[in-house]
């Protein structure tokens, strides 16, 4: 079974998260002299950004990298922009901060931002499979992670380091990184909240739902669930 920790409250919740994020970014930048991190949106990486907008001196920003897991096709200022948010919450506040690899940008296409970010990745990396330090992840109540959709073809590629995808519902635009990529990383670390949840996250973690996230499987270990006790309520 996945490793599974939670936490009384949101807060405290956020609060785990912020800690590790700093644990994982001063190991990382000791080991290999700079920590490379993954971002995810959505209600569980909210509460990590405003934590970590409050310890600005814990770690050496000038030493990190920002990219994302996955990012709608929506200009920075619209509310459901991932990096909007997080520049919103967090980063903003950081000065100096870490480099940030957004993957939005309103001079290209999505198809062709997602060979850009590919690139990107590789040229940043010096190797065909990019390896984070941190993938930072989220779990939908229909099982996605990442923008990698039940049912959809992204879930199975094999080649590619980044998609642009569709919602299968809403038909919207997004780009997101793969699975390949995603478990290539040093640790994949699940933040959930929230009752709406709770279900999901019990079949997951006992191997009875066969949903996106159910589906990472870092090469390097077991994913690590972060969950509030309203997430958790349903495990056994």
């Amino acid at each position: 079974m996945p490793e599974l920790k939670t936490f009384d409250t949101e807060a405290a919740l956020a609060q785990a998260a912020a800690d590790l994020f700093i644990a994982l970014g001063k190991e990382a930048i000791a080991a290999r002299g700079r920590f490379r991190a993954a971002l995810s949106g959505g209600r569980g990486p909210r509460g990590l950004f405003v934590n970590l907008s409050h310890r600005p001196k814990d770690l050496d920003w000038s030493r990190v990298e920002l990219y994302w897991v996955d990012e709608r096709w929506v200009p920075f200022i619209e509310s459901d922009s991932n990096y909007g948010e997080c520049q919103r919450l967090w980063l903003d506040g950081l000065a100096p901060g870490p480099l940030r690899f957004p993957m939005y940008d309103r001079g290209l296409q999505p198809d062709t931002a997602a060979h850009a970010y590919e690139e990107r990745l590789v040229k940043n990396f010096g190797a065909a499979l990019p390896v984070f330090d941190l993938a930072l992840m989220g779990m939908g109540p229909d099982g996605h992670t990442a923008s990698l959709f039940p049912g959809q073809p992204s879930l199975e590629e094999r080649e590619r380091l980044c998609l642009a995808v569709r919602h299968y519902q809403t038909g919207q635009q997004r780009i997101t990184l793969t699975l390949p990529v995603i478990n290539a990383s040093r640790r994949c670390v699940f933040l959930l909240s929230g009752a709406d949840k709770a279900g999901l996250l019990a079949e997951v973690l006992a191997g009875k739902a066969d949903v996106p996230a159910a589906r990472v499987h870092p090469s390097q270990g077991e994913a690590l669930w972060l969950a509030d006790a309203a997430a958790a309520a349903l495990v056994r």
